[in-house]
């Protein structure tokens, strides 16, 4: 039987309609519940930001490059940036940026060793990254890692460029690291 002003298939139409609504308020309402996530979960991980720094007693290369944390009040930890012990470093993106007037139009590799802090003759590139700098010798880049590179509290990260020259004056201007800290098990 039709109402008035209803066409034949228009039960069906709306019946149909009803039946989609109530699939999608489904889907929302198991997908709200997939993303909270159970009570017992793990905390968020421990964010770490590092930055370089030259001169470092005992630092890295020809520059003596190290890395001291960068803190959420826009501090930084005393002395250079170890991992703790029991803990690994997981490292996601570095922001770097190189300028010398010498290498314009060139290319320039920023690489990542880990490198063993009881035996440094023992390191192994963990990251590349490269740019192609313009018509003034200068760029740079953010990067973020698929899967990133890990460090233990046995080692430290040491950065190089190359061909270079690392600097200073002329040279890496900043190199940033971001990533988290998470138990070693």
């Amino acid at each position: 039987m039709l109402l008035d002003g209803e066409q034949k298939g228009d039960g069906i139409v709306r019946r149909f309609s009803y039946i989609v609504l109530l699939a999608v308020v489904g889907a929302l309402v198991v997908g709200c519940l997939a993303a909270t996530p159970p009570p017992d979960s793990a905390p968020p991980p421990e964010i770490v930001v590092l930055e370089v720094v030259g001169g470092a007693s005992g630092g890295c290369g020809p520059a003596s490059l190290d890395f001291v944390r960068v803190l959420p009040d826009g501090s930084s930890s005393p002395g250079f940036f170890r991992v703790p012990e029991g803990r690994l470093l997981v490292v996601t993106d570095a922001d770097w940026q190189y300028a010398h007037a010498t290498r314009a139009n060139k290319m320039e590799i920023l690489r990542l060793f880990i490198e063993n802090l009881a035996d440094p003759s023992q390191d192994r590139r963990a990251f590349e990254s490269t740019i192609l700098l313009n018509a003034d010798g200068e760029g740079g880049i953010s990067e973020h890692m698929t899967t990133g590179l890990v460090v233990s509290s046995q080692a430290r990260i040491c950065p190089d460029l190359f061909p270079g020259p690392l600097g200073p004056p002329s040279g890496l201007q900043h190199l940033i690291i971001r990533g988290y800290m998470v138990p070693e098990s």
